[in-house]
């Protein structure tokens, strides 16, 4: 081996341990954004449950007849 390659070698080495050393705050980095998103794809779950179950309610109210009309 020539130093040429050697040199490369070290570089590569340095520049891969570098991008190591990322890796976990990257991937911390990641599940806290897949937290929000979880939390916000439950917080909207809630709110369409909620709407869906006023919508539902309200089409009961106008299926009963009103007394007068009996």
């Amino acid at each position: 081996m020539d130093a040429t390659t050697i040199l490369a070698a070290v570089g590569s080495l340095v520049v891969l341990l570098g991008a190591a050393a990322r890796l976990p705050a990257a991937a911390a980095e990641v599940v806290r954004a897949c937290v929000v998103l979880i939390e916000a794809a439950a917080e909207l779950r809630d709110v369409w449950r909620k709407s869906s179950n006023f919508v539902h309610e309200r089409a009961q109210q106008h299926e009963k007849p009103s007394p007068e009309l009996s």
